[in-house]
Protein backbone atom coordinates (compact mmCIF):
# COMPACT_ATOMS: atom_id res chain seq x y z
CA UNK A 1 0.00 0.00 0.00
CA UNK A 2 1.06 3.37 -0.91
CA UNK A 3 0.73 5.84 2.00
CA UNK A 4 0.86 9.42 2.11
CA UNK A 5 3.68 9.65 4.42
CA UNK A 6 5.70 8.14 1.42
CA UNK A 7 4.21 10.46 -1.31
CA UNK A 8 5.24 13.43 1.17
CA UNK A 9 8.34 11.98 0.98
CA UNK A 10 8.74 11.33 -2.83
CA UNK A 11 7.01 14.86 -3.16
CA UNK A 12 9.63 16.60 -0.87
CA UNK A 13 12.72 14.43 -2.12
CA UNK A 14 11.72 15.60 -6.19
CA UNK A 15 11.61 19.13 -4.88
CA UNK A 16 14.98 19.34 -3.42
CA UNK A 17 16.50 17.08 -6.21
CA UNK A 18 15.00 19.34 -8.72
CA UNK A 19 16.10 22.29 -6.94
CA UNK A 20 19.66 21.22 -6.85
CA UNK A 21 20.34 20.11 -10.10
CA UNK A 22 18.79 24.13 -11.12
CA UNK A 23 21.73 25.05 -8.86
CA UNK A 24 24.16 23.24 -10.58
CA UNK A 25 22.89 24.83 -13.89
CA UNK A 26 23.38 28.09 -11.74
CA UNK A 27 26.97 27.48 -11.38
CA UNK A 28 27.96 29.74 -14.52
CA UNK A 29 26.09 32.54 -13.69
CA UNK A 30 27.39 32.58 -10.01
CA UNK A 31 31.21 33.31 -8.37
CA UNK A 32 30.84 29.69 -6.81
CA UNK A 33 34.69 27.92 -5.86
CA UNK A 34 35.71 24.75 -7.42
CA UNK A 35 35.36 23.58 -3.87
CA UNK A 36 31.84 24.57 -3.62
CA UNK A 37 30.84 23.16 -6.98
CA UNK A 38 32.21 19.94 -5.87
CA UNK A 39 29.92 19.99 -2.62
CA UNK A 40 27.16 20.99 -4.82
CA UNK A 41 27.28 18.19 -7.15
CA UNK A 42 28.17 15.63 -4.39
CA UNK A 43 24.73 16.77 -2.24
CA UNK A 44 23.04 16.21 -5.96
CA UNK A 45 24.24 13.08 -5.97
CA UNK A 46 22.74 12.21 -2.23
CA UNK A 47 19.22 13.76 -2.63
CA UNK A 48 19.43 11.40 -6.41
CA UNK A 49 19.90 8.61 -4.10
CA UNK A 50 17.61 8.76 -1.80
CA UNK A 51 14.85 10.15 -4.35
CA UNK A 52 15.41 6.80 -6.34
CA UNK A 53 15.23 4.61 -3.34
CA UNK A 54 12.10 6.16 -2.28
CA UNK A 55 10.52 5.54 -6.14
CA UNK A 56 11.10 2.39 -5.77
CA UNK A 57 9.23 1.97 -2.96
CA UNK A 58 6.16 3.37 -4.79
CA UNK A 59 7.10 0.87 -7.27
CA UNK A 60 7.02 -2.23 -5.53
CA UNK A 61 3.57 -1.23 -4.30
CA UNK A 62 2.10 -0.44 -7.47
CA UNK A 63 -0.06 -3.15 -8.86
CA UNK A 64 1.97 -5.66 -10.93
CA UNK A 65 -0.83 -5.16 -14.03
CA UNK A 66 -0.48 -1.05 -13.64
CA UNK A 67 1.85 1.42 -14.44
CA UNK A 68 -0.06 4.13 -13.78
CA UNK A 69 -0.93 5.29 -10.14
CA UNK A 70 -2.48 8.47 -8.78
CA UNK A 71 -0.77 10.11 -6.19
CA UNK A 72 -2.04 13.61 -5.46
CA UNK A 73 -3.87 15.98 -7.24
CA UNK A 74 -3.22 15.99 -10.78
CA UNK A 75 0.45 14.45 -10.38
CA UNK A 76 0.42 10.59 -11.59
CA UNK A 77 3.42 8.16 -11.16
CA UNK A 78 4.09 6.55 -14.11
CA UNK A 79 6.44 3.55 -13.90
CA UNK A 80 8.70 2.77 -17.02
CA UNK A 81 11.05 0.20 -17.70
CA UNK A 82 14.37 0.02 -19.84
CA UNK A 83 15.05 -4.00 -20.60
CA UNK A 84 15.69 -4.66 -16.44
CA UNK A 85 15.70 -1.58 -15.41
CA UNK A 86 12.81 0.28 -13.49
CA UNK A 87 12.10 3.85 -12.76
CA UNK A 88 9.49 6.45 -11.96
CA UNK A 89 8.18 9.14 -13.83
CA UNK A 90 6.12 11.75 -11.72
CA UNK A 91 4.11 14.49 -13.27
CA UNK A 92 1.00 16.80 -13.74
CA UNK A 93 -1.49 15.28 -15.92
CA UNK A 94 -4.59 17.05 -17.14
CA UNK A 95 -7.60 14.58 -16.61
CA UNK A 96 -8.70 15.16 -19.86
CA UNK A 97 -5.54 13.59 -21.49
CA UNK A 98 -4.93 11.11 -18.67
CA UNK A 99 -6.71 8.67 -20.83
CA UNK A 100 -4.20 8.72 -23.68
CA UNK A 101 -2.22 7.00 -21.05
CA UNK A 102 -4.91 4.70 -19.39
CA UNK A 103 -5.81 2.95 -22.79
CA UNK A 104 -1.80 1.96 -22.95
CA UNK A 105 -1.77 0.51 -19.64
CA UNK A 106 -5.30 -1.44 -20.81
CA UNK A 107 -3.36 -3.13 -23.45
CA UNK A 108 -0.62 -4.39 -20.76
CA UNK A 109 2.10 -2.11 -22.29
CA UNK A 110 4.93 -1.30 -20.34
CA UNK A 111 6.63 2.26 -21.46
CA UNK A 112 10.33 3.20 -21.65
CA UNK A 113 11.49 6.01 -20.65
CA UNK A 114 12.14 7.71 -24.35
CA UNK A 115 8.51 6.95 -25.09
CA UNK A 116 7.31 9.16 -22.08
CA UNK A 117 9.71 11.87 -22.96
CA UNK A 118 7.80 12.32 -25.87
CA UNK A 119 4.46 11.77 -24.77
CA UNK A 120 4.01 13.54 -21.78
CA UNK A 121 5.35 17.05 -22.74
CA UNK A 122 2.13 17.14 -24.75
CA UNK A 123 -0.48 16.37 -21.84
CA UNK A 124 1.30 17.85 -18.59
CA UNK A 125 -0.72 20.28 -16.67
CA UNK A 126 1.20 23.78 -17.48
CA UNK A 127 -0.73 25.20 -14.87
CA UNK A 128 0.97 22.89 -11.99
CA UNK A 129 4.31 22.60 -14.31
CA UNK A 130 4.53 26.54 -14.15
CA UNK A 131 3.93 26.34 -10.42
CA UNK A 132 6.13 23.83 -9.88
CA UNK A 133 8.86 25.59 -11.58
CA UNK A 134 8.34 28.20 -9.41
CA UNK A 135 9.03 26.18 -6.59
CA UNK A 136 12.11 24.90 -8.00
CA UNK A 137 13.09 28.81 -8.54
CA UNK A 138 12.76 29.85 -5.27
CA UNK A 139 14.04 26.39 -3.18
CA UNK A 140 17.24 26.71 -5.87
CA UNK A 141 17.55 30.16 -4.00
CA UNK A 142 17.06 29.19 -0.92
CA UNK A 143 19.32 26.26 -1.00
CA UNK A 144 22.05 29.04 -2.36
CA UNK A 145 21.61 30.77 0.42
CA UNK A 146 21.78 28.02 2.90
CA UNK A 147 25.02 26.42 1.32
CA UNK A 148 27.58 29.81 0.29
CA UNK A 149 25.73 32.69 2.02
CA UNK A 150 25.09 35.91 -0.11
CA UNK A 151 26.78 34.89 -3.88
CA UNK A 152 26.86 37.78 -6.85
CA UNK A 153 25.64 36.41 -10.16
CA UNK A 154 28.11 37.17 -12.87
CA UNK A 155 26.01 37.09 -15.60
CA UNK A 156 22.52 38.05 -16.54
CA UNK A 157 20.01 35.69 -16.95
CA UNK A 158 19.79 34.10 -20.78
CA UNK A 159 16.32 35.56 -21.48
CA UNK A 160 16.73 38.99 -20.56
CA UNK A 161 17.92 41.45 -23.40
CA UNK A 162 19.26 44.71 -22.85
CA UNK A 163 16.40 47.09 -21.94
CA UNK A 164 15.40 50.49 -22.05
CA UNK A 165 12.60 51.86 -20.10
CA UNK A 166 10.17 54.14 -21.85
CA UNK A 167 8.36 57.24 -19.71
CA UNK A 168 5.26 55.01 -19.42
CA UNK A 169 6.59 53.05 -18.01
CA UNK A 170 8.40 55.17 -15.67
CA UNK A 171 5.23 56.62 -14.77
CA UNK A 172 3.61 53.57 -13.91
CA UNK A 173 6.20 52.00 -11.80
CA UNK A 174 6.01 55.96 -9.49
CA UNK A 175 2.20 55.63 -9.31
CA UNK A 176 2.56 51.88 -7.84
CA UNK A 177 5.72 51.44 -6.03
CA UNK A 178 5.51 55.17 -4.62
CA UNK A 179 2.01 55.66 -4.69
CA UNK A 180 1.39 58.81 -6.39
CA UNK A 181 -1.29 58.21 -7.98
CA UNK A 182 -2.07 61.02 -9.80
CA UNK A 183 -0.34 60.50 -13.64
CA UNK A 184 0.64 64.65 -13.75
CA UNK A 185 2.67 64.09 -10.25
CA UNK A 186 3.68 60.87 -10.92
CA UNK A 187 5.47 62.48 -14.17
CA UNK A 188 6.78 65.01 -12.13
CA UNK A 189 8.48 62.43 -10.39
CA UNK A 190 9.56 60.55 -12.56
CA UNK A 191 11.42 63.45 -14.25
CA UNK A 192 13.28 64.17 -10.89
CA UNK A 193 14.03 60.35 -10.10
CA UNK A 194 14.36 59.85 -13.75
CA UNK A 195 17.89 57.77 -13.54
CA UNK A 196 17.00 56.00 -10.07
CA UNK A 197 13.74 54.85 -11.44
CA UNK A 198 14.65 53.55 -14.52
CA UNK A 199 17.71 51.71 -12.71
CA UNK A 200 15.13 50.23 -9.86
CA UNK A 201 13.03 48.70 -13.26
CA UNK A 202 15.96 47.20 -15.02
CA UNK A 203 17.42 45.75 -11.43
CA UNK A 204 13.74 44.35 -10.85
CA UNK A 205 13.01 43.25 -14.28
CA UNK A 206 16.26 41.00 -14.49
CA UNK A 207 16.14 39.89 -11.05
CA UNK A 208 12.45 38.40 -10.98
CA UNK A 209 10.68 38.34 -14.83
CA UNK A 210 10.68 35.45 -16.75
CA UNK A 211 9.38 35.67 -20.58
CA UNK A 212 5.98 33.72 -20.38
CA UNK A 213 4.56 35.14 -23.71
CA UNK A 214 5.71 36.73 -27.18
CA UNK A 215 2.85 37.65 -29.58
CA UNK A 216 2.94 37.93 -33.06
CA UNK A 217 3.67 41.77 -33.30
CA UNK A 218 7.10 41.00 -31.81
CA UNK A 219 5.91 42.41 -28.27
CA UNK A 220 6.98 40.20 -25.17
CA UNK A 221 5.35 39.82 -21.77
CA UNK A 222 7.61 39.27 -18.57
CA UNK A 223 6.19 38.58 -15.05
CA UNK A 224 8.09 38.92 -11.80
CA UNK A 225 7.55 37.80 -8.50
CA UNK A 226 5.59 40.82 -7.51
CA UNK A 227 3.22 39.86 -9.83
CA UNK A 228 4.20 42.91 -12.13
CA UNK A 229 3.93 42.19 -15.99
CA UNK A 230 6.31 43.96 -17.78
CA UNK A 231 5.01 44.92 -21.09
CA UNK A 232 8.03 45.05 -23.27
CA UNK A 233 8.83 46.19 -27.30
CA UNK A 234 11.46 43.72 -28.92
CA UNK A 235 12.07 45.88 -32.05
CA UNK A 236 15.97 47.06 -32.75
CA UNK A 237 15.78 48.66 -29.05
CA UNK A 238 14.14 46.82 -26.82
CA UNK A 239 12.00 48.91 -24.91
CA UNK A 240 9.69 48.03 -21.26
CA UNK A 241 6.59 50.16 -23.00
CA UNK A 242 4.43 49.80 -19.79
CA UNK A 243 4.29 47.97 -16.14
CA UNK A 244 0.83 46.63 -14.52
CA UNK A 245 0.20 44.41 -11.55
CA UNK A 246 -1.69 41.45 -12.67
CA UNK A 247 -4.74 41.90 -9.57
CA UNK A 248 -7.90 39.91 -10.11
CA UNK A 249 -9.03 41.31 -6.61
CA UNK A 250 -8.06 37.94 -4.76
CA UNK A 251 -4.76 37.63 -2.79
CA UNK A 252 -0.93 37.87 -4.07
CA UNK A 253 -0.79 34.33 -4.49
CA UNK A 254 -4.46 33.71 -6.02
CA UNK A 255 -4.01 36.22 -8.35
CA UNK A 256 -0.68 34.18 -9.33
CA UNK A 257 -2.09 31.02 -9.64
CA UNK A 258 -4.77 32.62 -12.04
CA UNK A 259 -2.23 34.28 -14.71
CA UNK A 260 -0.58 30.68 -14.49
CA UNK A 261 -4.14 29.33 -15.33
CA UNK A 262 -4.80 31.98 -17.81
CA UNK A 263 -0.89 31.30 -19.74
CA UNK A 264 -1.87 27.62 -19.51
CA UNK A 265 -5.01 28.14 -21.63
CA UNK A 266 -3.43 30.24 -23.97
CA UNK A 267 -0.95 27.60 -24.25
CA UNK A 268 -3.66 25.29 -25.56
CA UNK A 269 -5.13 28.02 -27.62
CA UNK A 270 -2.65 28.91 -29.32
CA UNK A 271 -1.39 25.12 -29.94
CA UNK A 272 -5.17 24.49 -31.63
CA UNK A 273 -4.83 27.51 -33.08
CA UNK A 274 -1.58 26.36 -34.85
CA UNK A 275 -3.33 23.53 -35.79
CA UNK A 276 -6.11 24.75 -37.50
CA UNK A 277 -4.01 27.21 -39.29
CA UNK A 278 -2.10 24.53 -40.12
CA UNK A 279 -5.01 22.78 -41.79
CA UNK A 280 -6.04 25.46 -42.91
CA UNK A 281 -2.80 26.41 -44.94
CA UNK A 282 -3.06 22.83 -46.58
CA UNK A 283 -6.45 23.36 -47.63
CA UNK A 284 -5.86 26.50 -49.28
CA UNK A 285 -3.15 25.56 -51.18
CA UNK A 286 -5.20 22.88 -52.63
CA UNK A 287 -7.87 24.99 -53.25
CA UNK A 288 -5.52 27.61 -54.57
CA UNK A 289 -3.70 24.83 -56.98
CA UNK A 290 -7.39 23.97 -58.16
CA UNK A 291 -8.48 27.33 -58.49
CA UNK A 292 -5.03 27.92 -60.97
CA UNK A 293 -6.21 24.61 -62.83
CA UNK A 294 -9.74 25.70 -63.31
CA UNK A 295 -8.59 29.26 -64.66
CA UNK A 296 -6.33 28.11 -67.05
CA UNK A 297 -9.08 25.74 -68.18
CA UNK A 298 -11.42 29.16 -68.23
CA UNK A 299 -8.80 30.72 -70.56
CA UNK A 300 -8.39 27.58 -72.88
CA UNK A 301 -12.30 27.53 -72.95
CA UNK A 302 -12.19 31.23 -73.75
CA UNK A 303 -9.51 31.14 -76.64
CA UNK A 304 -12.07 28.29 -78.13
CA UNK A 305 -15.21 30.55 -77.70
CA UNK A 306 -14.01 33.15 -79.22
CA UNK A 307 -12.62 31.64 -82.18
CA UNK A 308 -15.87 30.11 -82.32
CA UNK A 309 -17.37 33.19 -82.07
CA UNK A 310 -15.59 34.53 -85.41
CA UNK A 311 -16.35 31.58 -86.94
CA UNK A 312 -19.92 32.24 -86.00
CA UNK A 313 -19.96 35.72 -87.22
CA UNK A 314 -17.92 35.72 -90.48
CA UNK A 315 -20.89 31.96 -91.46
CA UNK A 316 -23.59 35.08 -90.41
CA UNK A 317 -22.24 37.82 -92.88
CA UNK A 318 -21.31 35.04 -95.71
CA UNK A 319 -25.31 34.50 -94.91
CA UNK A 320 -26.00 38.27 -95.28
CA UNK A 321 -23.63 38.20 -98.57
CA UNK A 322 -25.51 35.41 -100.08
CA UNK A 323 -29.29 36.28 -99.18
CA UNK A 324 -28.40 40.03 -100.71
CA UNK A 325 -27.06 37.81 -104.24
CA UNK A 326 -30.27 35.58 -104.04
CA UNK A 327 -32.57 38.70 -103.51
CA UNK A 328 -30.87 40.54 -106.26
CA UNK A 329 -31.24 37.45 -108.70
CA UNK A 330 -34.89 37.29 -107.59
CA UNK A 331 -35.56 40.62 -108.89
CA UNK A 332 -33.66 40.30 -111.99
CA UNK A 333 -36.00 37.27 -112.55
CA UNK A 334 -38.90 39.27 -111.65
CA UNK A 335 -38.43 41.85 -114.04
CA UNK A 336 -37.73 39.88 -117.11
CA UNK A 337 -40.79 37.70 -115.99
CA UNK A 338 -43.19 40.18 -116.09
CA UNK A 339 -42.17 41.60 -119.90
CA UNK A 340 -43.44 38.56 -120.44
CA UNK A 341 -45.94 37.60 -118.37
CA UNK A 342 -48.72 38.80 -116.45
CA UNK A 343 -49.28 37.56 -112.90
CA UNK A 344 -53.05 36.94 -111.83
CA UNK A 345 -53.51 38.60 -108.56
CA UNK A 346 -57.27 38.01 -109.00
CA UNK A 347 -60.26 35.90 -107.35
CA UNK A 348 -60.52 33.01 -109.22
CA UNK A 349 -64.70 32.47 -109.63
Amino acid sequence: MITMKLVTSVFHLKLELDSMRSCVKMASELSLSEEQLKSLNEATIGVKDKYNEACQKIIKRMPVNSSLVKLQGDWIGIRWKNGSVHGLYIKPILPKDLYLLEREVKQSRDFTSSELDTILPSIADRTEVLLYKEKIANRAKSIIQERFGDIIAVAPQGDHPSIKVSVHAGVRWVQRRMGISNESKAEEYRKANRTEIEEAIVEQFNNSAKLVWTDMDSVGYWFDDENIMYVVDLGSETTIITLYEEDFGWDKEENRWLVLRQLSKLHELIDKLKEVEDDTRGILENNSKSIAEIDDSMRDLESRLAVLSAQKQSLLANNNEMSKIAAFKKQEYDREFNKLFKRWEGTIV
